[in-house]
């Protein structure tokens, strides 16, 4: 009883200590994967919300201007690249003269490169009409590390919504 005292009274026993650390590592180890696989979706639904936005920027300054707005894939701010990867960046321009040409006076708003391992892709571009519809319907597929897909529908009449993994939706039937 007295060896309790002054063990209680100095601190922590060694084992204790050691029990104390071993719980301690059981529930960091249970709790991180679901920690990285929260960060892994919040990547995800970022970047298919600037994807959703820029869609709908890029139609409402299609009805605005009455002139035709598209979007493509680039990787330096100044130019579409082409291809169907979009996470390097992508920037959504006025196609003033309709030539599916970027001119440098044209661009609306520039997407910078997404990181966070998070791809995205697409079709080669997007584009919308002075009267607001798509000029062809689109998917544009988004994953960050194993994490939920998320998809980023834009129908024929120009409406576009984000639908995660697992949702029913009729935007994505296209």
């Amino acid at each position: 009883m007295r060896h309790m005292q002054r063990t209680l009274g100095r601190g922590f026993s060694m084992i204790e200590l050691m029990v104390a650390l071993s719980v301690a590592s059981i529930l960091l180890s249970l709790a991180v994967p679901s920690f990285v696989r929260l960060i892994q979706n919040n990547r995800a639904a970022i970047a298919a919300n600037e994807m959703l936005f820029s869609a709908q920027l890029a139609r409402g300054e299609a009805v605005k201007h009455a002139r035709a707005v598209r979007l493509c894939p680039s990787s330096d701010a100044a130019a579409c690249t082409g291809g169907t990867a979009w996470e390097g960046g992508w920037i959504v321009w006025i196609d003033r003269n309709r030539n599916d040409a970027l001119d440098a006076d044209e661009v609306l708003r520039v997407v910078n490169p997404l990181g966070g391992a998070v791809t995205l892709s697409g079709p080669e571009g997007l584009g919308f009409s002075e009267v607001g519809t798509a000029i062809s319907s689109a998917v544009f597929e988004v994953r960050a590390g194993r994490a939920g897909l998320r998809q980023v529908c834009v129908q024929m009449s120009g409406r576009s919504e984000v639908v995660r993994e697992g949702e029913a939706s009729d935007a994505c039937d296209v």
